[in-house]
């Protein structure tokens, strides 16, 4: 009621369309904001030259494609990335590693600059490379463009896509938990050197990570609207499939941020354990269905260059090998080392090494921020989760089961990070450099969303106090 301790963000709430007004006018400001970051570094969150350098050579495989289009037309190579050299035939080849070997993936970008005629490709075979086809078709709508204004576009236009999503997180969580929650996310968001490298980069279209998760959750944001399994079936598939189109790296990082919204409405409206796990199934279902699909097209792909399936089948036995197998006879030496990594040495780096260090420029509550490891911060949110825990019976029912869903959310997206760590154990030995970007999609975001919002809570009490004091007098 009215005027109750802990009522928490929900205390004067406002008539529902300003809520609503007010969440899209913080999704603009944050949109605008994490844009600048992304797409210019404006806050300083990553060095320089990581800023500028990171995964160049990966995002090569996005100008190698539109090279390959260009020059053989937009079927060419199976619609397939990969990398336009001077060999003196195309090279298919299972192995990545020779792939990089025989090109050089950093000089794609300069030999789209200059408009390059190479003779030899070298398709990349691990997916389908949707990211290469929408950057084909919009290189040819801009054709009127110089092709370093098209390359201002294309960075500009997935740093905005990625600002976007993170901003539509902090709205959705002011609306269900308050500003000290939104802040929080935004704060993580913003302050994130991976995210902010790796936010322009063409070929890891990292807003294709949450989109499986934004697309449920707008499904079921409202649970008395009919038709939930139809609606939640569309959401997960039409999420999910872009997502695998476009490649199948931290897979179960994106699983994990799908199974945030539900985990999190489940609990918030208390629909019970059986529409819970219908819920899980059909979103489970719609999302099998779309890596069939997915995988049905990339066997067609390769047959196109091949003329058989059977090599399909092959390579995607390998990519499986490589990433995931514990049997390192038979396989490159690079990826036999890899294998033989134990796993406790790769989850000792990836769970204590820092992110960033010694940065400046950062504000001090930053540079602390990024100089924790990912096991410190996960004592800092276990101390939320503890402060909610302690104030479980002062918060009224509905505010109570939105932090317990904030604190599943981010215990699901934990899960996801540790089991990419441990099933494909081998990749995350292999790469360091990249993998570290799995803390900061969804667990570091949510956790400082969690932490926020215990903050807020907490000044909250700490202002009541007089006024119990003097109730009680």
């Amino acid at each position: 009621m009215p005027g109750a301790e802990g009522l928490g963000p929900a205390e004067g709430v406002p008539a529902a369309g300003t809520r609503r007004r007010r969440a899209l006018l913080l999704w603009l400001g944050a949109s605008l904001a994490l844009l600048a970051g992304y797409r210019w570094n404006a806050w300083g969150a990553a060095y320089p030259e990581a800023f500028a350098t990171t995964q160049r050579d990966t995002e090569g495989l996005v100008f190698g494609r539109l090279l390959d289009a260009e020059a053989h037309g937009f079927l060419a190579h199976g619609a397939l990335l990969g990398f336009a050299g001077e060999l003196r035939e195309d090279l298919l080849t299972f192995d990545s590693a020779d792939l990089w070997a025989r090109f050089t993936p950093e000089a794609q970008r300069l030999f789209y600059l200059q408009g390059a005629r190479l003779r030899a490709y070298g398709p990349y075979l691990t997916h389908s490379g949707l990211q290469g086809s929408a950057f084909v078709l919009l290189d040819r709508a801009l054709g009127f463009l110089s092709r370093p204004a098209r390359l201002e576009v294309f960075a500009t236009l997935q740093a905005a896509l990625v600002a976007a999503a993170y901003a539509a997180l902090a709205a959705f969580l002011w609306h269900e938990l308050g500003l000290g929650a939104a802040l929080g996310a935004l704060l993580v968001a913003g302050a994130s050197p991976w995210l902010t490298c790796f936010a322009p980069n063409l070929y890891f279209s990292i807003w294709l990570f949450w989109l499986p998760g934004l697309a449920l959750g707008w499904a079921l944001r409202d649970p008395a609207r009919a038709h939930e399994g139809r609606r939640l079936f569309l959401a997960s598939f039409l999420g999910f499939l872009p997502r695998m189109l476009a490649g199948l790296e931290f897979m179960t990082a994106t699983a994990s941020l799908a199974a945030a919204p539900i985990l999190y409405l489940s609990l918030r409206d208390q629909v019970g354990a059986r529409a819970f796990l219908r819920r899980t199934l059909v979103a489970g279902a719609a999302s099998a269905l779309a890596l069939v699909l997915s995988l049905g097209l990339l066997a067609f792909q390769i047959r196109a260059l091949t003329g058989s399936f059977e090599p399909a089948l092959q390579h995607i036995q390998h990519s499986w090998a490589r990433r995931a197998g514990n049997d390192p006879s038979g396989m490159p030496p690079v990826y036999a080392e890899a294998m033989r990594t134990e796993l406790r040495t790769v989850l000792r780096f990836y769970l204590t090494d820092p992110f960033d260090r010694d940065y400046p420029v950062k504000p001090p509550v930053v540079r602390w921020f990024l100089a924790r490891t990912p096991a410190e911060l996960g004592l800092a949110m276990l101390a939320a989760a503890a402060w909610l825990a302690l104030r479980t019976r002062r918060l009224p029912s509905a505010a109570r089961r939105s932090a317990v869903g904030l604190l599943v959310a981010v215990a699901a997206a934990l899960a996801g990070v540790l089991a990419w760590l441990v099933v494909f154990k081998a990749h995350s030995a292999l790469h360091p450099h990249v993998n570290p970007l799995l803390w900061h999609l969804g667990f570091l975001v949510l956790g400082g969303a969690l932490g926020g919002w215990a903050l807020e809570d907490g000044l909250r009490a700490l202002r009541r106090r007089p006024e119990r004091a003097a109730a009680a007098a």
